[in-house]
């Protein structure tokens, strides 16, 4: 039997979040995206799909797969010992000069039951190198339904992908450090062509942001207002200067007050909650880093037509890496840089206090 408990009883009931998976890539067999399986690339194990795009510094000519899972990464894994999922990118412009996408892996797990909610939770760390001056972006992590398993990887109006949500990173010089999030709505469009793909402001009533074309960008100063447990404002502490980062006169945050210095692991964290029926306007996307809330949307209308063949959709993929618009470097340098996940776990919704607002529902499993 389903109920409805106020978040304030997890503590009581912890079996309400149960891990569905969890992964610390240490007793993977050393894996890449550029292995293949005949003519797809080989998923490693406990994992469902994995999928390699365009590289313009292949393996084979000196560079690196745009995802690796490998004991000489130990030195990128949490504790320095063992390993993690680490994600290499690309600096390349195009000689059209045209923001494309130019490296591209991913790793996703299917996740079984049907679920009308997730908790995902992972451990992150950029490379000594990374930076992102003058724009661009890259596409870090997914939440997503996807109700085409032989291709998930097709998005847009030709895919069967969403509701979605995609979490990006982005810094540029005239804003700083960005907390970028992308929502996809549900069905991605109607018999007669109207499309609910992009979920915008306009659909969303607690968004304080406005988007373009469903993608909303956060600084991590003024737009942190009210986004805190219990519509507090965030203690999301500086960790360049200390202190607070809401106390930043300038609102221009570098990546360094956000994610601290090279070298420096933080926490990730997510939940998504189905809307309750077609067009209702009760779904939920809360974010945590280093377990503090700095996003807590629960207005969102996921799934806006009743599409009486598939009905409502349910979170069934979790995905890590993706694809980077990234032109910073001269195409003669093959420059690339990295990411890394390590410690990843997936549970059936917020595990314990404090991470969730005392006056919060979440469905528990009974």
């Amino acid at each position: 039997m389903k109920g409805i408990v106020a978040a304030t009883l997890i503590l009581a009931c912890s079996a309400s979040s149960e891990v569905l998976f969890s992964d610390n890539f240490d007793n993977t067999p050393d894996w890449t995206s550029g292995m293949r399986d005949g003519d797809d690339v080989a998923i490693p194990r406990g994992w469902n799909d994995a999928y390699d795009g365009a590289s313009m510094y292949p393996a084979s000519e000196g560079g690196r797969d745009s995802l690796e899972i490998l004991a000489e990464h130990s030195d990128k894994a949490r504790g320095n010992t063992g390993k993690s999922l680490v994600a290499y990118r690309e600096s390349y412009t195009p000689p059209s000069g045209w923001a494309q996408f130019n490296s591209d892996g991913i790793l996703a797990k299917h996740i079984e039951g049907k679920p009308t909610q997730l908790y995902v939770e992972f451990w992150l760390r950029f490379g000594d190198t990374f930076t992102m001056p003058g724009g661009g972006y890259s596409k870090l992590f997914r939440i997503k339904h996807s109700s085409d398993p032989a291709n998930p990887w097709q998005n847009f109006l030709q895919g069967g992908n969403g509701p979605s949500l995609i979490w990006m990173y982005s810094n540029g010089e005239e804003y700083g450090q960005r907390n970028m999030i992308a929502l996809r709505g549900d069905p991605v469009q109607d018999d007669e062509g109207k499309s609910y793909y992009y979920l915008n402001s306009s659909d969303i009533p607690d968004a304080h942001r406005r988007s373009h074309r469903g993608d909303f960008s956060f600084n991590f100063a003024n737009n942190l207002k009210g986004e805190g447990v219990n519509n507090q404002d965030p203690l999301l502490v500086d960790q360049l200067n200390g202190g607070l980062i809401l106390d930043d006169p300038d609102e221009i945050v570098t990546h360094e007050q956000v994610f601290g210095k090279r070298g420096t692991w933080n926490k990730i964290a997510f939940f998504v909650k189905m809307n309750s029926a077609p067009g209702a306007t009760d779904g939920v996307l809360m974010q945590w880093l280093n377990d503090t809330l700095i996003l807590n949307m629960q207005t969102i209308p996921w799934h806006r037509f009743n599409d009486e063949i598939e009905g409502m959709p349910y979170w069934n993929k979790v995905l890590f890496g993706g694809n980077d618009y990234y032109q910073t470097y001269p195409n003669e340098q093959r420059f690339e840089d990295w990411y890394a996940f390590d410690d990843v776990v997936i549970r059936s919704s917020i595990p314990t206090q404090p991470l969730a607002p005392t006056n919060f529902q979440v469905e528990a499993l009974q």
